[in-house]
Formats: C-alpha cells, structure tokens, sequence
C-alpha cells in the first residue's frame, strides 16, 4: 500500500486494523463475481487504492458478461468461464440446440404409437375405379306360382284321374266330358295348333299340352288372388277369367290373324261354371 494508507493503519488500533484487512481481502475477492453475477461495477480495490489505471478499469468491464446475455441461450452464470476465455460466441445456438433435440425425439418415437396410429387408407386411382364394374342391384323377383311337379303317372304328367273321364289340375279346376269335341281337354288341344281357314280369330298355345295347362293354372289362381293384370265376370252363370302375362304365351291364328301376319298374343281368356269346370281356355 501507499504511504497515506500506513499511516492511517498507525492511529488504529491493531485488532480494528486487522478487521478492515480482512474485510479489503473478501471485497477484492468477490468483487469481480459480484459484477459478473448481478451486473454490477463495483471498483476494484487497485482503482481505490489509486494503483490502478483508467485503461485497465476500462477492460475489465468490457469483460464482464451480464447476466441477461448468458440467459438468452438458456446457460447459466456457472457455465460461463471467464478465466479460461469462454464467451457468448463460444456458446451453441439456441435454435441449433434445438433442432438436435428434435432430431433425438424423432429417433425416439414410441413404437407403440406407430402400430396404434390408424393409416390413412390410400385412394384408389381413377384407372382402378374405371376398371371396377359398377354395383348392379338385382330386381325383387316376382312372386309366382309354385312350380308344379311332374309327375308321370298323371295324365300329360299334371292332372289327377277323380272319376270316370274326368281329370282335376293343381289348381282345381275340372276337365270332363263336353264340347263338339267330346271332352273338354281335346278342346284346349285344338288351340295347339292353328287353324288358317278357320274364319275370324284362332288363339294358339305355344309349346304342348302340359305348357297350356299351366298357363291356364296360373291364370285362375292369379284371378282369384284380384292380382294386376286379371279380371273375372259373370255371364249366362259362368265365370269369365282374363289374365295378362309378361311375356307371350302363343299367337293369334285363323284367317283374322293370318292376315295379320299372327301377332303375337299376351292373354289367356278361361271360361269356367260354378264347379270350376272348365267350358273353353285359349289365348287372345
């Protein structure tokens, strides 16, 4: 120390001396962390004492890191080491920290959550749509009558013998004796064929008899559920049956349809009595 100093340490009494030694030495010692930590500038005791240089305060202040500057890259005080020449360029980035960081994250990825994660399902491509045949819904099918089973111990395989020449469909109705022809299912057999001289109109049944007995079948039953297509009225005590069908069931025949180049026919006219026999069936 200088000569004023000594001095003043003379007119003292020892034991005060000592005491502000000792408190000289903790300033000088924590002074440059005080400044360091709460950004301080607190005077050095050289500078007090007079021994230190204006230049030299100069550059010790320069190289005191505030506090705030070492916060911006998220690092403490602690981590900074000014006696070894570290300084706020030697510090990694904040945004390159954390894109390693997201880099480690991604490595990390919880496996779990990849076998959880529902797929997007990948949409087809218009080529595979094109080759795809459009959905098609298939119509309610009709109601029909039940198929009737042939059997061959029947006569033409359908009507059952119930008395002396006298046969019964499935459907009930009665074929017996009657008619020019002597019978009444050698009538419905002359509509098996046309007759071209025959004047006026001639309905002919395509396919044989078994084919016309069904048809005839069908258009009773359907006539006595009322279903569309079907109408039924009495004359002279008989009951006259008309059915449509979808499809034809023969041809218009005779001189009338000859001339008419035999159109094709959709109707089935049936004339029955009050006992279901039949008196005439033919298509129209």
């Amino acid at each position: 120390m200088n000569q004023k100093p000594q001095n003043l340490l003379q007119l003292i009494p020892a034991k005060w001396a000592i005491a502000i030694v000792a408190v000289l030495i903790a300033y000088a010692v924590t002074q440059p962390w005080l400044n360091r930590q709460f950004g301080w500038k607190l005077p050095s005791v050289a500078s007090m004492t007079g021994q230190e240089s204006p230049a030299q305060q100069d550059r010790i202040q320069k190289e005191i890191v505030p506090k705030d500057a070492s916060n911006q890259n998220g690092i403490s005080e602690s981590e900074l080491d000014l006696s070894k020449g570290t300084t706020t360029r030697d510090v990694e980035p904040v945004s390159v920290a954390k894109n390693k960081t997201n880099e480690q994250d991604v490595d990390k990825e919880d496996p779990l959550e990849k076998l959880t994660t529902p797929k997007k399902p990948v949409e087809q491509t218009s080529e595979v749509k094109k080759s795809q045949p459009p959905k098609t819904i298939a119509p309610e099918p009709k109601q029909e009558t039940k198929p009737v089973v042939v059997d061959e111990g029947k006569k033409y395989g359908l009507l059952t013998e119930i008395g002396k020449n006298r046969f019964q469909s499935p459907a009930g109705l009665v074929y017996g004796p009657g008619s020019e022809e002597g019978h009444r299912l050698k009538h419905v057999e002359r509509h098996l064929e046309d007759q071209p001289d025959r004047p006026g109109k001639h309905g002919v049944f395509d396919g044989d008899m078994q084919s016309a007995l069904r048809k005839i079948d069908d258009a009773y039953q359907r006539s006595q559920r009322n279903e569309k297509g079907t109408t039924s009225r009495k004359e002279d005590g008989r009951t006259v049956i008309e059915a449509s069908f979808d499809k034809p069931i023969g041809y218009i025949g005779g001189r009338d349809g000859k001339r008419s180049s035999n159109p094709p026919a959709k109707r089935l006219r049936l004339v029955v009595d009050e006992r279901k026999n039949v008196i005439t069936a033919f298509p129209f």
